[in-house]
This record gives C-alpha cells, sequence and structure tokens, in this order.
C-alpha cells in the first residue's frame, strides 16, 4: 500500500512539473477559490526519498492537522515537495507565510503567486 501511494504522488509530480496539489494518497486537490500556504521547505534530487521523508513528517508532527496537503513542483534540476495549508482567507494566508518564512502564497483562484 504505501508504495503504490508514494508510487502515485510521484507520478503526479512528474506529470505537473509548474506545481501541484496532492492530498496524502496521492490524488490531486481541485479547490476553487482560497490559498496554499507552505509550512515546510523540502527539496532534492531523489524525489522517491523526498516523498518518504516529507510523508515521514506529516504522519509524526501533523498527523491530526486538518487542511493540510503536498504541494510539489519542479524547477527542472530538483523537486520541491512542502507540507501545504489550505486557507480561505487572505490576511490568515499571509500571517502564516510570513510565519514559516515564505516568499509567497498561492491565491488558488487567480493561479498565481501572492509575494510576501
Amino acid at each position: 500500500m504505501r508504495h503504490r501511494k508514494i508510487n502515485l504522488i510521484e507520478k503526479n509530480l512528474k506529470e505537473n512539473h509548474d506545481g501541484v496539489t496532492l492530498n496524502f494518497r496521492g490524488a490531486v486537490v481541485e479547490k476553487k477559490r482560497g490559498y496554499f500556504v507552505s509550512i515546510s521547505n523540502i527539496s532534492g534530487k531523489r524525489l522517491s526519498l523526498l516523498i518518504t521523508k516529507t510523508l515521514t513528517i506529516q504522519k509524526t508532527a501533523f498527523k491530526y492537522t486538518k487542511n493540510l496537503y503536498l504541494g510539489g513542483w519542479n524547477d527542472g534540476n530538483k523537486y520541491f515537495l512542502d507540507l501545504t495549508l489550505f486557507v480561505e482567507e487572505k490576511e490568515k494566508a499571509e500571517y502564516l507565510g510570513r510565519l514559516f518564512n515564505q516568499q509567497a502564497i498561492f491565491n488558488i483562484n487567480k493561479k498565481e503567486c501572492v509575494f510576501l
């Protein structure tokens, strides 16, 4: 079961180079409005190791956190996979982004980054 989940996450990340948000079963998350805010900064070239590391952090530190997803993208050289919160209000998303030292949050409706 664990290998299937990791394989599905890896497949969806490879198919969506510009970015994708996934649930912890590996399925793509579709939201119409609100914001995604990364609360971690995890990157690397070995995608399977990156996925395992991120899932371990989620399971040990954030097991019961609601509205938590995987946000991932590829910059050509390496993959980024973050634990990502879904937040409805812009002010709260900006506050959390700054709290977690993020450069930007993602506006779902406009499909664009909001730089902090």
